[in-house]
């Protein structure tokens, strides 16, 4: 995600593009940000962007969780000390939080660990992928908060 909280799209740099979720007086709207305003988009799965015409000025935007995501699995891999197995694991969905959203943990949760990550955003199907064309089914990236409970 950048710094606005959109996921960049594309893999070369030149082809990057900045892509949110907005809530607009019409509902949630996908938006490509062009010049200090939010394009609406109608697919942002789409391998080229259709605008729709409206657009949103960037002061008056509200960011949402860049997407809504099917399932979250994550893979943890941090300590470069000590040989440590890789540790997938998967989040519910109903965790994913706006940009400015508040995250309250439960009353007497004990110890919370807060980690930044990246995330990658899957744009289509994939079975079978190799390392030639794993890139090719990502969608972009965006930052995410780990957020669990240390106890």
């Amino acid at each position: 995600m950048t710094s606005a909280g959109a996921p960049e799209h594309g893999r070369e740099n030149e082809n990057a593009m900045r892509m949110a979720r907005l809530l607009t007086s019409e509902g949630i709207r996908h938006a490509v940000y062009l010049n200090e305003e939010w394009h609406h988009i109608d697919d942002p799965f789409a391998p080229v962007p259709t605008f729709l015409g409206p657009v949103t000025s960037a002061g008056k935007a509200t960011l949402l969780a860049p997407t809504c995501p099917a399932v979250i699995v994550g893979i943890g891999h941090n300590d470069g000390n000590h040989p440590v197995p890789i540790q997938p694991w998967l989040k519910s969905v109903h965790t994913v939080a706006s940009p400015n959203d508040v995250i309250e943990p439960p009353w007497r949760v004990g110890a919370v660990n807060v980690e930044g990550e990246l995330a990658v955003v899957i744009g289509k199907s994939a079975v079978d992928l190799t390392a030639e064309n794993a890139l090719d089914h990502v969608l972009g990236y965006t930052i995410a908060n780990d957020v669990t409970n240390a106890t």
